[in-house]
């Protein structure tokens, strides 16, 4: 896929993002929850999401409008995130368009 198109089906996985899609999204840690130190793991998984294979899978932390994107349906990363409480939105997009994400309320407590 050429660097245009890639760029343009990213920009249109993102525009369907909005509305929130439960299924298919195994968030293994944190917990829902889960006070954590920053930098903390973020484990999740997706096989599928409204019946579609997932083919990308990303994360943000509140309000932000910024979602980092991993080709893959799968996420094992080192997350840093400042004191305080946030909400870890998770998010999967499958094959044809499909996005789905789960909510994970957290708190960051200061490294002692």
């Amino acid at each position: 896929m050429n660097a245009i198109r890639k760029a343009f089906w990213i920009g249109s996985m993102l525009a369907l993002s909005t509305g929130p899609a439960f299924a298919g999204i195994n968030v293994s840690s944190p917990g829902n929850g889960a006070a954590v130190s920053s930098p903390f793991t973020l484990s999740a998984s997706a096989t599928n999401c409204s019946s579609q294979a997932v083919i990308v899978m990303g994360y943000s932390f509140d309000s932000s409008p910024s979602t980092s994107l991993f080709f893959t349906s799968s996420l094992h990363r080192l997350l840093n995130a400042p004191v305080g409480g946030h909400t870890l939105h998770v998010k999967a997009w499958g094959r044809r368009g499909a996005a789905c994400v789960t909510d994970v309320s957290i708190q960051v407590q200061p490294n002692t």
